[in-house]
C-alpha cells in the first residue's frame, strides 16, 4: 500500500506506556523505599549530603532523586530536595501510615510475576494445607514482611473504617474481653481499645508474629490492656468467655471444614452476647457455622 504520509491515531498511548514504564517507576520507588531515602528528605538536603549518607554514587543518587522529582514524590528547590507531603505521610518510616513494608514485599515478588506466562499454561500448585496445621510449620513459612504490610493495608483507611462501624455497635459498647484472632501485628484490636477502655484483649496468633505485635502495643501505649496468646489457632486451646471475636485476613488458604470447625469451637466456647452478635452481625458461610 502506498502513502502520501506517515499514519496518525486519534487513540492517545499514554495509558499504554505508563503500564509499559511501570516496572521501571516502581523500581525507583522501591530502592529510594529501601535506602529510607525519605527519612533523610524530611528536611531539605543536597545530593551531596545525601549521598554522603547513604553512601552512594553521586551521580547516581542525583538521577534517583530527580526522578523521584517527576513522580511528584520529591520537589527540588534550588539544590536541594525535600519530601512531598505525599512522601512525607506514607513513606517516612516514623510515619504511622507508613507502606514502605507494601513496598518491599511488593518487590519481593517481582521474580514471580516474570513466570506469570509458565503458570498461564500450568497452573498454580495449591497451598499445602498440612503447613498451616502445625505451628512450627507456620513459623517457617509466615513472613514478617507480611505481617508489617497487613498494618501497612489496615492503616490506609481499612483499620479506621472496621474500627468506627464495629464501636457503633451496642454489644461491642458493653464489650468487656475481645480475642483478636491471627491479630498480627494487633492495629485492629489496638483501635478497638482505644475507644472501648474497659475492654481487654487477647490477641492469638504464632509467636514470632506476637514480638511484631509487642512493639505496636507499646507504640499505642496500651500493652497492659492485651494478653498476648502464641499458637496455631485451628488446632491449640482459644480460651472462653469473649464478647467480641476479631479477625481480619487470618483465613487465607484454609478449606471450608477446617473454618466451619474453628467458628463451633468459637461460638460454644463465648458469652451469651457474643453468640447474639455473631448470629446478628456476620452473615456468609465463612463465618457463620452450621447448627
Amino acid at each position: 500500500m502506498k502513502l502520501s504520509q506517515l499514519p496518525t491515531s486519534d487513540v492517545k498511548p499514554a495509558p499504554l506506556v505508563n503500564m509499559i514504564m511501570g516496572a521501571e517507576i516502581f523500581q525507583a520507588l522501591a530502592t529510594a523505599t529501601r535506602r529510607d531515602i525519605f527519612t533523610l528528605t524530611k528536611n531539605p538536603k543536597t545530593v551531596e549530603q545525601i549521598s554522603k549518607s547513604l553512601k552512594s554514587d553521586p551521580k547516581m543518587t542525583r538521577k534517583l532523586l530527580n526522578c523521584l522529582v517527576s513522580m511528584k514524590l520529591l520537589s527540588k528547590n534550588e539544590d536541594k530536595y525535600v519530601n512531598e507531603p505525599i512522601a512525607n505521610n506514607f513513606l517516612v518510616k516514623e510515619s504511622p501510615f507508613y507502606q514502605g513494608d507494601y513496598i518491599r514485599l511488593e518487590n519481593s515478588g517481582y521474580d514471580l510475576w516474570k513466570k506469570f506466562d509458565q503458570a498461564l499454561k500450568e497452573g498454580t500448585k495449591p497451598v499445602i494445607m498440612k503447613q498451616k496445621m502445625e505451628t512450627k510449620d507456620l513459623e517457617k513459612v509466615v513472613d514478617p514482611t507480611f505481617t508489617l504490610t497487613m498494618a501497612n493495608f489496615a492503616m490506609r483507611g481499612g483499620a479506621q473504617r472496621a474500627v468506627e462501624t464495629l464501636s457503633k455497635i451496642p454489644e461491642f459498647k458493653r464489650a468487656r474481653k475481645m480475642l483478636d484472632l491471627g491479630g498480627g501485628t494487633g492495629i485492629y484490636s489496638i483501635g478497638l481499645a482505644l475507644l472501648n477502655q474497659n475492654l481487654k484483649v487477647t490477641l492469638f496468633d504464632i509467636p514470632p508474629t506476637l514480638e511484631i505485635s509487642k512493639k505496636f502495643l507499646s507504640r499505642y501505649g496500651v500493652e497492659d490492656r492485651f494478653e498476648l496468646n502464641g499458637g496455631n489457632y485451628v488446632q491449640d486451646d482459644l480460651g472462653d468467655g469473649y464478647d467480641v471475636v476479631f479477625a481480619s485476613h487470618t483465613f487465607y488458604g484454609y478449606p471450608k471444614e477446617m473454618l466451619l470447625s474453628l467458628f463451633r469451637r468459637i461460638v460454644g466456647a463465648n458469652t451469651e452476647r457474643f453468640k447474639r452478635m455473631f448470629a446478628l452481625k456476620i452473615g456468609n458461610w465463612t463465618c457463620v457455622p452450621k447448627k
